[in-house]
């Protein structure tokens, strides 16, 4: 299979499952626990920064691949901001940088309500609504700040889903007997 280029297939896999995994994980960690809203957002803010940043160095460091070209990657629309204080949110060579990864993946991470997608109360086990509100959050983010739209949407669909999927869920005749801690 000459010419045919895997790794931005790759890097979507790879960071798919990076984020996958740190939602689930943080989801089952902080279950249970009453947090309010500040704090909750805040630990999702973190959570999506390290995250950003594992996947720009999955894509730079491990991978050596390139994406869309965050110029390029706009889909009609031209970013209201391309750097943020010194720090640019595009490379010289048009590829997203480490601030741009940190950027759109924290505040992913933010803004949606991850712990809802895991949990197990949640009232379906998969909706498409709730996928398509990430993906708008994600147009929403492309277009105030620099990151290539097509990977962004692809990751926010992606991401969602695999978390919906994979996170256990209780159907809702069940729910009272697991409340009580199973039938007697």
């Amino acid at each position: 299979m000459r010419g045919n280029n895997f790794d931005p297939f790759c890097l979507l896999t790879c960071g798919t499952l990076v984020a996958a995994w740190t939602v689930l994980a943080v989801a089952k960690l902080t279950e249970g626990k009453s947090y309010d809203q500040s704090t909750r957002r805040i630990l999702w803010l973190v959570t999506g920064v390290i995250v950003g940043a594992i996947i720009y160095l999955l894509q730079a460091e491990v991978l050596m691949t390139t994406i869309g070209s965050a110029r390029d990657d706009y889909l009609g629309l031209r970013p209201l901001f391309d750097a943020v204080g010194p720090n640019s949110l595009v490379l010289v060579n048009g590829q997203p940088s480490l601030f741009s990864y940190m950027i759109f993946f924290g505040i992913l991470f933010c803004f949606r309500r991850w712990w809802w997608h895991a949990d197990s109360f949640r009232p379906r086990k998969f909706r498409v609504l709730s996928v398509l509100i990430t993906v708008f959050t994600a147009y929403i983010i492309t277009a105030i700040w620099a990151f290539p739209m097509v990977p962004a949407l692809c990751w926010a669909a992606i991401i969602s889903s695999v978390v919906q999927l994979s996170a256990s869920w209780i159907p809702p005749e069940q729910r009272f007997i697991e409340m009580k801690g199973g039938a007697q």
